[in-house]
């Protein structure tokens, strides 16, 4: 098909309303799978996976996940993070903004159902969360997520795919290395992936400054200009690396609805 005659068919299809915009996002919700190591001084590693979901009404202007470099610098408070930057999406759903989505959300592979995740609600607030203390087993490649949607609530979903994510193999700081804002990090498995993210974080207890970062998962990593211009202003001297990871990130559109869907794996270091 020559360009003028693709413009015709486009102009057709408009007119005969055959060819619409997406309708306007106005629900939204995000289920997240998230596997934590935490290697403990003379004890090993051990694994923790939790699943977690909450829907909103709302808008999602940024659409998909698409990662980029960047990070952020926070403030000891008593020992909790007061954070100076705030990364997207990381507020918290206030009071009274819950969706049912139905009870309960369930992960299987095949038939086999591997969680399920209850509806929990405390007064207005309605989220999803694996019950805690039966433990899981790390989630296996080809799990789906079955939404049964409730009535005014967010709406039914079925067979929605959830990504993988591999547990960061880091080469670069090695372990017991400080974290300086000259530190050039290294990872052997990117997944190149656009959806797909890593995160680093570190502390410097000694100024009371923690720093994260999000960086495109292609295997190196190098902080921002500003970011390192920031943590010198600041006394940053030598900081402790405490946790990397990935999340893998899929997103699906069903009418006025959008689902978000994450696979989180991270690495915890109490110490060295």
């Amino acid at each position: 098909m020559n360009t003028r005659s693709g413009v015709l068919l486009t102009a057709l299809l408009v007119g005969s309303g055959l060819a619409t915009d997406p309708p306007k996002v106005t629900r939204v919700g995000e289920v997240s799978v998230v596997v934590t190591r935490i290697s403990v001084p003379m004890l090993g590693d051990r694994d923790m996976v939790v699943g977690t979901g909450s829907f909103r009404p709302g808008s999602d202007a940024g659409g998909p996940l698409r990662s980029q470099d960047q990070c952020f610098v926070a403030e000891m408070d008593d020992g909790q993070a007061a954070p100076t930057g705030q990364p997207p999406g990381a507020a918290s759903p206030a009071p009274g903004l819950s969706l049912d989505a139905g009870d309960p959300l369930t992960l299987r592979l095949g038939t086999q159902v591997y969680a399920t995740l209850p509806r929990r609600q405390q007064g207005q607030v309605i989220s999803y969360a694996t019950d805690m203390p039966n433990p899981l087993k790390a989630p296996p490649a080809g799990l789906v997520l079955d939404i049964p949607g409730a009535a005014g609530g967010f709406p039914a979903m079925k067979d929605r795919a959830l990504p993988t994510a591999a547990l960061l193999r880091l080469t670069a700081p090695a372990a017991g290395d400080p974290v300086t804002p000259q530190t050039a990090f290294q990872w052997a498995n990117p997944s190149n992936d656009p959806a797909t993210q890593v995160m680093l974080s570190a502390l410097d207890e000694e100024r009371g400054l923690a720093l994260t970062c999000l960086a495109v998962d292609d295997g190196a990593f190098s902080l921002p200009a500003a970011t390192a211009a920031d943590l010198k202003a600041r006394g940053w001297g030598e900081g402790l690396l405490t946790t990397y990871g990935r999340m893998a990130t899929r997103t699906y559109q069903q009418g006025d609805a959008r689902l978000t869907l994450n696979s989180i794996v991270m690495q915890v270091n109490t110490g060295f």
